[in-house]
């Protein structure tokens, strides 16, 4: 994996931990707001409005990725469907529509989610957004069944409506289970951090197994009316959600961290992909080049008076702040290259060649190579290069 890509994931990362916190709250607060609804008959507006603020918000952060990531405009897209859809609940809860042509928006989103999917050029993204796909799916057919229930289409009991969600949690918990354990016979063997492991065992473990005691409690307050163990389970619930919300908030730094290890780790195992040379052709041309540094040479246009070049010449050992004679990649040629179009240098003509030939970057800014110039004078202005270049280009 590229350095620019790990980059790239660790914003994305940075950003969801930011966001999820404040989700965590809300969905929180929604918790122990059901138990007002239970106990004396509160509307559920208020819940939903907190959740339709969390979404509009969330519409806000997209809009602003959008202008350093092109395929972010799917975010924004499928953040306004979701906002939509809990719009259309709040409509719903007052019987302006049927509940279950309220999820068309989410109906929406996640077809939009798969494109997003493939989109988004980072292939730890790519896996994150299938694991969020899988899990909106199964709201949303969960969603469908209960609307279903709810409109008596259907008579099934109100436990087996939930079954797609039975199935995330049970493989949500299984999963972060068989990772814990793989976690401590690492520890065991090789004394590796375990306290991140286990933050991560803990959240989804523990909100996994939670929301499953929630939606039974709710079950049962609906089949029995039985309110303390429905207030019970949104106290259980609500609570471990705001302490994975403080507790992610307290090792934030430290959490980014490690999966930026972690990210670096990975990249390092693997494989890489064998060099391919292309080829390449010699033009002998006359150019002129300006050192500004020990290491990074400036085109000229044009021929240099003397006068000038005198000049040029007091501002290259002016600027040069050392004497670099040995190839910053070998350490055993001569310096007599410079790469085309950044203007490094420091670099043997046959480290240079290398590098144009595997379609490598340049050893100092990492941009892409076009061309290799040879100096064949050297000084602060330097003429008679021999230009290397690719056949195609």
């Amino acid at each position: 994996m590229a350095s620019g890509q790990i980059d790239e994931n660790l914003e994305w990362i940075k950003s969801s931990l930011k966001f999820a916190i404040p989700s965590l709250i809300i969905y929180s607060l929604c918790s122990y707001y059901l138990i007002l609804w239970v106990q004396y008959n509160y509307s559920l507006v208020v819940p939903l409005g907190l959740i339709l603020l969390q979404k509009l918000i969330s519409i806000l952060i997209a809009l602003m990725k959008v202008r350093k990531y092109k395929f972010e405009w799917l975010t924004v897209l499928d953040s306004i469907l979701k906002t939509l859809f809990i719009a259309l609940l709040i409509l719903a809860c007052f019987d302006f529509i049927k509940v279950i042509f309220a999820g068309a928006p989410l109906y929406a989103s996640n077809i939009l989610l798969s494109i997003l999917s493939y989109k988004n050029p980072s292939n730890f993204a790519i896996c994150i957004h299938v694991f969020g796909i899988i899990i909106q799916w199964s709201f949303t057919v969960a969603f469908i069944f209960l609307s279903l229930r709810y409109q008596e289409t259907i008579d099934w009991p109100w436990l087996y409506l939930f079954w797609p969600l039975w199935l995330i949690i049970s493989l949500s918990c299984i999963s972060a289970f068989l990772y814990i354990v793989k976690k401590i016979v690492l520890w065991l063997k090789e004394s590796i951090k375990i306290i991140y492991p286990l933050w991560l065992f803990l959240n989804i473990f523990g909100i996994s197994l939670t929301f499953g005691l929630f939606i039974v409690n709710l079950c049962s307050y609906i089949n029995y009316k039985d309110k303390n163990v429905f207030i019970r389970g949104c106290a259980i619930f609500g609570s471990f959600l705001l302490f994975s919300a403080l507790t992610t908030l307290a090792v934030y730094k430290y959490i980014v961290q490690w999966i930026a290890d972690a990210f670096r780790s990975f990249a390092a195992q693997e494989p890489q992909s064998p060099a391919v040379n292309r080829p390449l052709r010699n033009l002998h041309k006359s150019m002129f080049l300006s050192k500004i540094s020990s290491t990074f040479y400036k085109t000229i246009n044009q021929k240099i008076q003397p006068q000038e070049s005198e000049e040029e010449e007091e501002k290259g050992k002016n600027k040069s702040i050392s004497s670099i004679k040995d190839c910053l990649i070998c350490y055993s040629n001569e310096c007599d290259s410079v790469l085309i179009p950044c203007g490094h240098g420091g670099i043997c003509n046959d480290c240079s060649i290398k590098l144009l030939e595997s379609g490598k970057d340049c050893h100092i800014c990492r941009n892409s190579i076009e061309k290799v110039l040879k100096i064949n004078k050297k000084d602060n202005i330097v003429i008679n290069t021999t230009v290397v270049e690719n056949e195609i280009s």
